[in-house]
């Protein structure tokens, strides 16, 4: 369960811990407020994150304690969670966990279909078209938004793309390029390309960690988009297509991140 499916009446704890360090991290923190919750601290959930200012000015103002340390090494308890014993010696005593890390599409229901799945999630292309052109998908189905706004416009996007399907405007999936996570990238969004001339939409680019380096496309040896990015812990980073040079027909790119 959620913990915005829960009510005041029905909380299993008053002071639990919350692990990482995401970008939902504040939303969790503003929901705890709400349901009259006092998280017993935040705490990084990976080696070598740290948390943003934003999330450092949110522990602040909901008068959180914020602990950088590893993902605690095992937790004590009795009926429920007494004790998080932490990798570094230390301990945070509390009544439960809340996750907020890695994210997980909201895709249950798909990965029980006949629709294509790689490390990357639901695959589509730039137009929200699922390995079976006759379905589309938007939103926490494939890609985490941050907020209820961006999820509609997501769909709305997404909604434009199918009537302009409807009416015979869109290329043809046939043909497409696949789009790979090189070193230094998790994941990359969408993982197939239809090609057009020039190329339209964009890509979504996560890192594995934070990382300061060159960000590069490549199709083969052939360099199409190059980029110094900076990217903090849970960030993620957008590539306007047209930007990308035309590569070749069948051609498999590739998304690298080199420090």
């Amino acid at each position: 369960m959620t913990l915005d499916a829960l009510t005041p009446g029905a909380l299993p704890f008053q002071r639990p811990a919350l692990l990482g360090l995401s970008p939902r991290a504040p939303e969790a923190l503003a929901l705890c407020a709400r349901l009259g919750l006092r998280p017993a601290g935040l705490l990084a959930s990976t080696a070598g994150e740290r948390a943003a200012l934003g999330l450092k000015i949110a522990a602040l103002r909901y008068r959180i304690r914020l602990v950088e340390t590893r993902w605690p090494e095992r937790a004590e308890a009795g009926p429920i969670i007494e004790t998080l014993r932490l990798s570094d010696g230390g301990s945070l005593a509390c009544d439960g966990v809340l996750l907020s890390g890695c994210w997980v599409a909201e895709a249950g229901l798909a990965r029980q279909s006949h629709l294509g799945w790689d490390a990357s999630g639901l695959i589509q292309d730039q137009y929200g078209r699922c390995t079976d052109p006759a379905f589309f998908a938007a939103g926490d189905v494939v890609e985490q938004v941050p907020g209820q706004g961006d999820a509609a416009g997501a769909g709305h996007l997404v909604g434009d793309y199918i009537a302009d399907d409807l009416e015979g405007g869109l290329p043809s999936w046939e043909g497409g390029l696949a789009v790979l996570p090189g070193d230094g990238v998790a994941r990359v969004t969408p993982q197939m390309l239809a090609h057009v001339v020039p190329l339209r939409g964009r890509l979504l680019v996560h890192p594995v960690a934070p990382v300061k380096g060159l960000l590069r496309i490549l199709a083969g040896e052939a360099v199409l988009y190059r980029r110094w990015v900076t990217l903090r812990p849970g960030q993620r980073l957008a590539i306007d297509l047209h930007g990308l040079k035309t590569p070749p027909d069948d051609a498999r790119l590739t998304v690298e991140i080199r420090p």
